[in-house]
C-alpha cells in the first residue's frame, strides 16, 4: 500500500514492510524446501531507496509511479522531468530514480545522511548477504536514467551537468553474477529487472528472440 503524504501525486510505498514480507517468505521456503541451491531476486525497476554509509535504511521506496518529475518548476516554464532531460541530453521521465532524486535534491528533502540511492531489490540483496553498499545489475542501473549502453556505466557528464555526485549511486556487475551468500552459504544472484526476468526463462537457444507486449508498447 502506498505512504499517505498529502500529495496525490506522490507513490511511496513502505520499504521495511516489503522487505520483512520478503525475508520473511524467504525463511518460510527455506524452511520448507531446505535444498535450495541458489536464490534469484527481481522486483519493481525505476524506484529508489535512500541508504546511509553503513546501508541502512533512510527511506521508503519512491516507486516508479511517482509523479514528483511532473511537477513545475516555481518560476518556470518546465517540468522536473523537463530541465533534467534538457540539460542531459537524455529523456528522463518521471518515476525515473535519478529524475526523482533530482527533484529531491532541488527540494532539499533527500534524507540527511543518505550516502546511496538503490533499488528495492538491490537492498533485500544486500541485506541477505550481509553487505553494506549495493551493487547493481545493468537492468536496474539503465531504469534509474542517465545510463550509457555503451560504456556499461552511469553518464558522469551527465550527473556532472544535472549537479547530481555519481557517487551515490550503485555499484555496476557487468553480467549475471553472485554478489554473495546468505548466512546459511546460499549464493545469492545479483537482482536483474522484472521485465528482463519476466522473459528470461523463455529463451531455449541462443537465436531465439522474445517480443514482449508490455507497458511501453
Amino acid at each position: 500500500c502506498f505512504v499517505e503524504t498529502g500529495n496525490d501525486w506522490e507513490r511511496i510505498q513502505y520499504a521495511k514492510e516489503i522487505v520483512e514480507k520478503a525475508v520473511n517468505l524467504l525463511d518460510y521456503f527455506l524452511e520448507k524446501y531446505p535444498d535450495v541451491g541458489r536464490i534469484g531476486l527481481t522486483g519493481q525497476m525505476h524506484g529508489i531507496v535512500y541508504l546511509d554509509e553503513e546501508g541502512r535504511l533512510l527511506s521508503n521506496l519512491f516507486t516508479w509511479q511517482d509523479a514528483r518529475g511532473n511537477q513545475q518548476i516555481p518560476d518556470s516554464q518546465e517540468t522536473y522531468a523537463q530541465r533534467l532531460s534538457r540539460i542531459t541530453g537524455s529523456q528522463m521521465s518521471t518515476g525515473y530514480g535519478l529524475t526523482t532524486h533530482y527533484f529531491n535534491l532541488q527540494n532539499g528533502i533527500v534524507p540527511q545522511g543518505a550516502r546511496k540511492i538503490c533499488t528495492i531489490m538491490d537492498y533485500i540483496a544486500m541485506r541477505l548477504c550481509g553487505r553494506n553498499s549495493p551493487s547493481t545489475h545493468p537492468t536496474n542501473a539503465a531504469s534509474l536514467g542517465l545510463y550509457d549502453l555503451e560504456r556499461g556505466t552511469f553518464s558522469c557528464e551527465k550527473l556532472a551537468a544535472a549537479g547530481i555526485d555519481g557517487d551515490i549511486l550503485p555499484s555496476i556487475v557487468k553480467e549475471e553474477c553472485f554478489i554473495g551468500t546468505t548466512p546459511g552459504g546460499i549464493p545469492v544472484s545479483v537482482p536483474l529487472g522484472d521485465n528482463q526476468a519476466g522473459i528470461f526463462s523463455l529463451y531455449e537457444h541462443p537465436g531465439d528472440v522474445i517480443i514482449n507486449i508490455g507497458t511501453s508498447s
